[in-house]
């Protein structure tokens, strides 16, 4: 049985501030559900790249619908006015992503969005998930003296300045300030990791991962130099991080998605697919009661 997401465990919970658990069991299942109030409105998860209802041992649609049912009525006693739950990748279990968002509509939910999700199943060398146009700049890479390596003692704002930099290019803005970033690695060591590629010993790019459970690895940010992105170091960064998958036995490199709310950034699904990548959805619901 697979172990618990790391986003509806109890100390990632409490971080966040004050969660609804929910929780029933039936045999050897077990389904669970996290939500928060703020301003009137529900959102599973508040904090996080996804909520919703985790099933642990066997799949059964009367656990979840009993537990969907017992939420819906918490809800309306706490005269909350929607619902937004955020659905982990199909990619992670499609099986039981496909049933329980089926009970979510069965219940009157609706999608809110659809995004698209890109992971890579770790099975074999990494140079065969690759498109050829970006073996090339791996090999090349190498070539020229660029190394991977795992960040144990973090330079904090080297490493800030980096990922607020390069997600400005982007037009992007970060989700985490500095040290709500470092309380993350302090808070829990075992599941946030730093990773870079140098050059002369220079940092050149970066990426923090997040360990969602035993058996996936999340890739949350990463970011690059812009006078090193000819060579696009972040295919070598892609590379040592999937070499640690083997070493961890971790099955499933999740890239994070290409769309934000539903709108696809075609650059970066393109880049996805090219590391190899495999899409699936990710679907955002919402209930209204007014």
């Amino acid at each position: 049985m697979a172990d618990q997401y790391f986003y509806n465990t109890d100390p990632f919970l409490s971080n966040q501030g004050e969660p609804c658990i929910m929780e029933l069991s039936q045999g050897i299942s077990n389904a669970r559900i996290a939500w928060f109030k703020k301003n009137a409105e529900g959102f599973s998860p508040l904090k996080a790249p996804f909520g919703s209802i985790e099933i642990q041992g066997p799949y059964s649609n009367s656990l979840t619908n009993q537990l969907i049912e017992k939420l819906l009525a918490r809800l309306r006693d706490e005269k909350v006015t929607s619902i937004t739950i955020t659905m982990p990748p199909d990619g992670y279990n499609k099986e039981a992503g496909f049933l329980i968002s089926k009970a979510y509509e069965n219940y009157g939910f609706n999608i809110l969005f659809q995004d698209f999700n890109f992971h890579i199943e770790v099975n074999s060398e990494f140079r065969k998930h690759l498109h050829r146009s970006e073996r090339w700049k791996l090999n090349k890479s190498i070539r020229e003296g660029y190394t991977f390596r795992k960040v144990e003692i973090p330079n904090w704002e080297e490493t800030f300045n980096l990922l607020q930099e390069s997600r400005e290019r982007k037009g992007f803005l970060l989700s985490m300030d500095r040290l709500s970033l470092e309380k993350s690695f302090k808070d829990f060591p075992e599941k946030y990791q730093l990773f870079s590629v140098l050059k002369d010993e220079k940092t050149v790019a970066i990426a923090v991962t997040i360990r969602v459970n035993k058996e996936i690895l999340y890739v949350f940010y990463t970011a690059d130099s812009l006078i090193h992105r000819k060579l696009s170091p972040v295919v070598l960064l892609h590379n040592g991080i999937y070499q640690y998958c083997i070493s961890e036995k971790i099955e499933i490199l999740d890239l994070g998605t290409c769309s934000l709310k539903g709108q696809v950034n075609s650059g970066v699904a393109n880049f996805k697919k090219n590391l190899g990548g495999i899409v699936s959805l990710k679907n955002t619901f919402i209930k209204r009661f007014q």
